[in-house]
């Protein structure tokens, strides 16, 4: 008998055992993970989830009741890859799809969500969330009937539907409907009562049709409902300041910190708060007062130091910085505060000092976040772009976020010439902070930088789809669509501007840019003058006033408001050239003069000025005043490309070639595309040197590029310089193109009528060389075209 309960209880244990397994253990972290998440444990709901996840990294379920947990602690980064991968391993998971779409919504992937809602719908047509993202993409995309339409879907499905009440509501809100909208919340919140959003979201419903009591009394239950929570006590006292209530709403805050003393954010907010209403040494003091009740808490300490230098009290922050690392210098706050002061010292321009503060705090935290980001500034400063790399690498392996960290290793790999590095790094620093604009600045402008002007636009339009009405961005934006002379991109970013910035002047000056670049300049002139009516010292806009007046052939009134302009700010640039062009087009060329001159005295790095009188200089046929201006300008402007490369124009037009060859070529030594240098010094080696086939052969590199170009004259030249190199096919097919270009030159004619010599078509190339040679025109070449001429006659 003993025998066979022995059995049993083995059989027991075998077939029991699946308890015991992989499966079933993960199945039972699973339950209790997800009661844990239920019941609002979200630190141990985590750890039951991670454990299912460590047996069976291929859990669907798992995964989604992780996306929850992250999104419950707003966690966007991880939730959005939790819900990934729980669609990608279960795609019937609907309520995933829902959740990953919305997500995407949110950070402006409206196409991806779209999707998303639309493969739920097609397996479940009646599936209420389904229809209310779907409705979510409509109204962001400006549908705001169609959005509504797919929420009351939603809701003669489920009456009660939360988001689709509260989507439903805020397109009423746009709708001007602002009591259908309060309505919708009112209903929201008597079905879900729990969620603190839908309150929230009614109190501005309340705000929005101007009911004050109500929107207290809503805020008032939203902080019942979460007595051990701040943010709704915050919540209700900026609301309350806002309506003027500034003694209510101190008191609301106040009454929060009794209920939580040891709780340094909120004394640092009514720290905030009182910086907001009463002042900065208002907010100094009652900081200080903190900060006397807890020395010992030097969190409040780095906060005070922050106050005093956002407040230009260097000398203070120096010495509360100092007390930090004298009282608490057996913690991290002493090499914090070591690190702090460093980067103030690179920041005076103290490289010095700022590496020795860095190496100290080092010393005691080899992990000291603003100690590693002097020392590798001051690397890079230096050129040791290795030790810079390995600080940075440092830095990311404790915080791969850190934005700052990115941003100089961005720098470090583009001084090293690792552009696809740089920006990667870029990019993750994108991804760390999306609605932070320095990094977009950065990257647009590595992309401008390295000949990637629609990718460096594609970089400051994503960073606008989140944040529209960032200004620097906008101006960023502009600035370069108008040095692409892309019009019709510059009138979409004109009414972005006008419409997330209406009292902003720049809207009103990137229009009259656009009218202006239409020659419709008396509408140009009526946005301008709007700008000016919201800024009226912006000088952009009163010079871009006047260009019009020259447009419209009324210098007078342009000189007047240049005038104006300069009275009060002598010293602007722009103005001080602009009326010296004002003076020539008003027939003064001798004020221009003097006014160019004045420039150059004033101004002396300033290129355009010698330029401006050069040319004046030139086309009176002053060539040796013309290249003695241009050559006090290259040496005052410390050889600005610009007027080097002028210096090559008037070195040429003088008939010294060497010089303007060595001018073109260090300019292209300097700057491998300019593209004038490149054309002038080619045709220069095919004219001058063609018998040197090391020269040709660089002519030959300058002038591939053109090959492809619809301009006639960089045809001509490729055309040109292939004919000296005995490509006469390629050659003639290149200089005909200019010509249905319309180019129409002595000069031009004599390189296709050799070139159709060579090919056989005599008559013709006598014909353009007889056509070259009467032209009257004295060219390049005149001497070999009569030759050559003679050489063919009939």
């Amino acid at each position: 008998m003993q025998y066979v309960v022995i059995v049993c209880l083995v059989l027991l244990l075998a077939f029991g055992s699946t308890g015991c397994s992989k499966e079933g253990r993960a199945q039972n972290y699973l339950e209790r993970g997800t009661e844990l998440f239920e019941e609002g444990e979200l630190t141990k709901a985590r750890l039951e989830i991670k454990n299912v996840l460590q047996i069976d990294a291929q859990q669907p379920q798992a995964w989604f009741v992780l996306a929850q947990i992250e999104e419950a602690e707003k966690n966007w980064r991880p939730a959005f890859q939790a819900y990934s991968r729980a669609v990608e391993l279960d795609p019937e998971n609907h309520p995933a799809r829902i959740k990953l779409g919305t997500l995407l919504l949110a950070g402006g992937k409206r196409d991806e969500a779209l999707a998303e809602a639309e493969a739920v719908l097609a397996a479940d047509p009646g599936n209420a969330g389904a229809l209310v993202l779907r409705g979510a993409v409509k109204a962001t995309d400006g549908d705001l009937e169609g959005g509504a339409e797919d929420c009351e879907a939603a809701l003669a499905i489920d009456a009660d539907h939360a988001e689709a009440l509260a989507l439903l509501a805020d397109i009423r809100t746009q709708q001007a409907r602002p009591e259908e909208a309060k309505a919708l919340l009112e209903r929201a919140v008597a079905a879900h009562p729990e969620r603190i959003g839908l309150r929230e979201a009614l109190a501005r419903a309340h705000e929005a049709l101007g009911e004050t009591e109500a929107v207290v009394a809503t805020l008032e239950q939203i902080a019942a409902q979460q007595p051990d929570a701040f943010s709704p006590q915050l919540l209700l006292a900026r609301y309350l300041a806002a309506q003027g209530q500034l003694d209510a709403a101190e008191a609301t805050l106040r009454s929060a910190i009794a209920a939580a003393p040891d709780d340094r954010e909120r004394k640092l907010m009514l720290v905030q708060f009182v910086a907001e209403t009463q002042g900065g040494e208002a907010a100094l003091s009652e900081l200080q007062q903190w900060i006397d009740q807890a020395p010992d808490d030097a969190e409040l300490k780095f906060s005070l130091a922050e106050r005093y230098g956002a407040a230009g009290q260097v000398d203070a922050m120096v010495e509360t910085y100092e007390t930090i690392i004298e009282t608490h210098a057996d913690g991290p706050a002493a090499p914090r505060a070591l690190g702090r002061l460093a980067a103030l010292a690179l920041s005076r321009g103290e490289a010095d000092r700022a590496l020795a503060l860095a190496e100290e705090a080092l010393a005691e935290d080899n992990a000291s976040t603003d100690a590693l980001l002097v020392r590798a500034a001051v690397e890079l400063e230096r050129g040791e772009t290795e030790q810079a790399i390995a600080d940075l690498r440092s830095l990311l392996r404790n915080d791969p976020e850190s934005v700052r960290a990115l941003r100089l290793l961005a720098q470090v790999h583009t001084q090293r010439d690792e552009i696809a590095l740089a920006e990667d790094a870029l990019q993750v620093a994108i991804e760390a902070a999306p609605t932070a604009a320095p990094a977009h600045l950065e990257l647009a402008e590595l992309r401008l930088r390295t000949g990637d002007p629609a990718g460096a636009a594609q970089v400051l339009e994503g960073f606008l789809s989140r944040v529209p009405d960032s200004g620097e961005v906008q101006t960023a934006l502009a600035r370069l669509q108008l040095s692409q002379q892309d019009t019709e991109a510059l009138a979409t970013t004109a009414e972005r501007v006008l419409s997330t910035r209406p009292e902003h002047p720049l809207g009103y000056y990137l229009k009259g840019l656009v009218l202006q670049g239409q020659d419709d300049h008396d509408a140009a002139i009526t946005q301008f003058e709007t700008a000016l009516e919201k800024e009226p010292a912006a000088a952009e806009p009163l010079i871009a006033l006047a260009r019009s007046y020259l447009a419209m052939e009324q210098p007078e009134r342009a000189e007047q408001r240049v005038e104006q302009l300069l009275a009060d700010d002598p010293d602007n640039l722009v103005a001080m050239n602009l009326l010296g062009d004002i003076y020539l087009a008003n027939g003064r060329p001798d004020d221009a003069r003097d006014q160019y001159a004045t420039i150059m005295r004033r101004m002396p790095q300033s290129p355009r000025a010698y330029e401006r009188l050069a040319r004046l200089q030139l086309g009176a046929g002053e060539f040796d005043a013309a290249l003695e201006t241009v050559q006090i300008g290259v040496d005052a402007t410390g050889r600005n490309l610009a007027l080097v490369q002028m210096l090559g124009l008037v070195q040429q037009e003088a008939g010294d070639i060497e010089a303007a060859m060595a001018a073109y070529e260090e300019v292209l030594e300097r700057a491998p595309k300019a593209t004038v240098s490149a054309n002038n010094l080619a045709m220069l080696i095919a004219n001058r040197q063609a018998d040197d086939p090391g020269r040709l052969a660089y002519a030959r590199e300058l002038t591939e590029a053109f090959e492809d170009s619809e301009q006639p004259v960089l045809l001509d030249t490729a055309g040109w310089v292939l004919y000296r190199s005995g490509n006469y096919g390629r050659s003639l097919e290149l200089l005909e193109q200019a010509s249905e270009l319309g180019l129409d030159s002595a000069e031009h004619h004599h390189h296709l009528g050799m070139a159709y010599l060579k090919v056989g078509r005599i008559e013709e190339g006598r014909a353009l060389l007889r056509r070259a040679i009467d032209s009257g025109t004295v060219f390049p070449g005149i001497d070999e075209a009569r030759a050559t001429l003679a050489e063919n006659a009939p």
